[in-house]
Order: C-alpha cells, then structure tokens, then sequence
C-alpha cells in the first residue's frame, strides 16, 4: 500500500509543478526535436492534468489496476525520453518539477526513471494485482 502513496505523491506533485510553470517543460519537449509545435503544446497541456488525475484516482483506489498500468506505461515514457536527451547529449532542465525541484537530463534523470518505471512494473505484478474476490472483480480494485 505504501507505493501507492509514493507514486501518487509524485505524480501530484509533478503534475501540479507543472501546472504552475508549464514554461519549463515545454522547453524540454522542444528540445527533443522530433515533436512538432502542436503536439508540443498538447502535451504541455495535458500531461499535467494527467499526472494529477492518476494520483488522486491512486489516493482513492479507484481503478487501480488500469492506473498502474497507464502509470507505468508513463513512466517508461519518460525513461525512453531521458535515454534519447542523453543520446543528444543535450544538459537542459526537464521540467519535470516545474522547476520547483531542478532536475537536468543526465544520469540523475535516467536513474530517476529507471526506479520509477522497474517500481511501478514491480507493483503492477506484485502487488496483489492479480486477487480476485468471489465475484470475479479485483480486490480493491472498482474496475
């Protein structure tokens, strides 16, 4: 149970950073140089509501199973992402925290995404995700 609050932490923290200084990390995403303008922005946009949305749907244990799955699924996102900016050898801010925490691409952001993804692939199978109750539904899990 404990990840669960760690990962929604993160997330509600980094979404809501985010939020307040879209700036920053609307900056990475342009210096990544393979999206174009529009998709930019979405994401920019977006992903942080998304990252807010996933935490609190954590904190209440609302469809957890499919959560962890689109969590995961974002996190290894954001590896693949710090893999490529350092195949670019590119040092800028990530905008990750908004800049509320500075967080450059580099090794301390790939070893970052690394324990966030293997943790929430790790969770994802371990941790109860598979216990059905009578009813055939997830325990603790409103799918």
């Amino acid at each position: 149970m404990a990840v669960e609050y760690v990962v929604a932490g993160i997330l509600l923290f980094s979404g809501t950073t985010k939020m307040l200084n879209p700036l920053i990390f609307q900056r990475f995403l342009e210096a990544m140089l393979i999206l174009p303008p529009k998709a930019i922005s979405l994401i920019a946009l977006f992903l942080p509501s998304t990252e807010i949305i996933f935490g609190v749907l954590l904190l209440l244990n609302v469809k957890t199973k499919s959560i962890i799955i689109a969590v995961n699924i974002l996190f290894f996102l954001f590896l693949v992402a710090s893999i490529y900016m350092i195949l670019l050898m590119r040092d800028i801010e990530c905008g990750c925290f908004g800049g509320i925490l500075k967080s450059k691409t580099g090794t301390e952001m790939l070893i970052r995404n690394i324990l966030l993804f293997v943790l929430t692939l790790f969770w994802g199978k371990y941790a109860g995700a598979g216990k059905l109750n009578k009813n055939n539904k997830l325990i603790g899990d409103a799918l």
